[in-house]
């Protein structure tokens, strides 16, 4: 049917059809918020490149969870600054890391509150790569081991998700592995991307053991452009995502 038997602004003429046939609903319930702790006392500094955004220590962090619970937030993702940093970045695995100390006070203050814990060694190495080096080489394989020890490490602590965001090949898979073997098959593996739809169509096809995905190289400029629950975007028609990002998903044969 054709105008003017089909009227599109008759579903737009007032704000309750309006609010019945929208396709999208933001609320804090949709939302995460990420959380920055770092060694030291008594520290609580501005991001300068996230205004509104800080780095706080441990003793500073419990402000920052009754914010979230405040807002009504249901889960924050959180990142660690160590204070101090090695060639294989072992405070990231450390039972007294910064992150490990950061998710048990957040368990301990808000029960309630999904915790995501950010992992990558790329914050914890004193070369900044988020894998081994030797050489000019990052090792692939022997940085599994590590992420895996990680990703037990922030379960052990209480952390109800997993979010990889560095760069190995198969290493949503070696996690799961490490994971299930350590007895958390119940913590599950969030896969951080900035796909568009035809990105998502490779993804579709990787047998990887990942719970759900999110935007987190890129975020979308309005709401319109997030499809279903993946939150995989298009901008003006061009996509833009990590080149590769999709074949981190793929474990390795042997």
């Amino acid at each position: 049917m054709a105008f003017p038997i089909e009227r599109g602004r008759r579903l737009r003429r007032s704000p309750g059809l309006r609010r019945m046939v929208r396709e999208t609903l933001v609320t804090p319930a949709d939302l995460i918020d990420p959380l920055f702790v770092i060694e030291g006392q008594d520290v609580r500094e501005e991001i300068r490149s996230m205004p509104g955004v800080f780095r706080s220590s441990p003793d500073q962090f419990s402000r920052e969870i009754d914010a979230v619970m405040s807002a009504g937030l249901p889960a924050v993702i959180l990142f660690g600054i160590p204070g101090s940093k090695d060639p294989t970045g072992s405070g990231a695995w450390a039972d007294d890391g910064i992150v490990q100390r950061a998710i048990r006070e957040t368990k301990s203050r808000a029960p309630e509150l999904v915790v995501i814990a950010d992992l990558c060694l790329c914050e914890y190495t004193d070369h900044g790569h988020c894998g081994v080096v030797r050489g000019d080489e990052i090792l692939n394989d022997p940085t599994l081991e590590l992420l895996g020890r990680t990703a037990v490490s922030q379960a052990a602590a209480g952390a109800d998700v997993i979010a990889p965001s560095d760069m190995m090949d198969g290493r949503v898979g070696h996690i799961r592995g490490a994971l299930d073997e350590a007895g958390f098959p119940a913590v599950q593996i969030t896969a951080s991307s900035g796909f568009n739809p035809g990105k998502c169509k490779v993804f579709a096809s990787v047998d990887a053991p990942v719970d759900f995905i999110g935007t987190g190289s890129f975020l979308p400029e309005t709401w319109p452009e997030t499809y279903a629950t993946a939150d995989i975007v298009e901008y003006d028609g061009t996509p833009l995502t990590k080149v590769g990002r999709e074949f981190l998903l793929r474990q390795r044969k042997s």
